[in-house]
């Protein structure tokens, strides 16, 4: 019974700290094989294109007839654009992208999941941080005049004084004096 058990409880343990990574980048492969069948079958408006115009200075740069389909995708300001086709006339490379709707979106949910999962940007996390520094601070400076006083004494020293709001700060010695 223990080890059934014991397997289990690591077995999700295991997916806890991988398993979800892995959902992740498996439905990102899936929109990603989705997209690009999309694009070689021509299933997408022509408003729906976006197109990027990047000037180049090559020495004999000859004109391109047509468009020439490649792949690929970048990022500008929290949008996902995949590249359709691109060309080459005169002095300019031209590329025509699409928004990749599935892929922000994906990316947006993935980056918020972790935010939750890892609690970050939480205020109450940089509240809990600021407020035991404080004691930290509080039970150094409490030992420099008191050396022979145990610490737990020190934290509840500093916990009575926080409760009276008694602000623990170090200031730097006054402009003008030298020590």
């Amino acid at each position: 019974m223990r080890k059934p058990l014991g397997i289990l409880l690591l077995l999700l343990l295991l997916f806890n700290t991988v398993g979800y990574q892995l959902v992740f980048w498996l439905m990102q492969r899936h929109a990603d094989t989705q997209m690009q069948a999309r694009l070689d079958k021509l299933r997408y408006s022509n408003r729906d294109l976006i197109t990027v115009k990047i000037p180049i200075n090559l020495p004999y740069q000859t004109d391109w007839k047509d468009y020439e389909r490649i792949d690929g995708e970048f990022n500008y300001k929290g949008n996902t654009y995949r590249y359709v086709k691109r060309r080459v006339l005169k002095d300019t490379l031209i590329l025509v992208c699409i928004n990749y709707h599935e892929k922000t979106n994906l990316n947006k949910s993935t980056a918020e999941f972790y935010k939750k999962v890892n609690d970050t940007g939480s205020t109450t996390e940089k509240h809990t941080f600021q407020y035991w520094k404080q004691v930290y601070v509080a039970t150094n400076s409490l030992s420099l005049f008191f050396p022979n006083t145990q610490e737990h004494h020190f934290k509840e020293l500093v916990l009575i004084l926080k409760n009276h709001n008694f602000n623990w700060s170090v200031d730097p010695p006054p402009k003008g004096r030298t020590a």
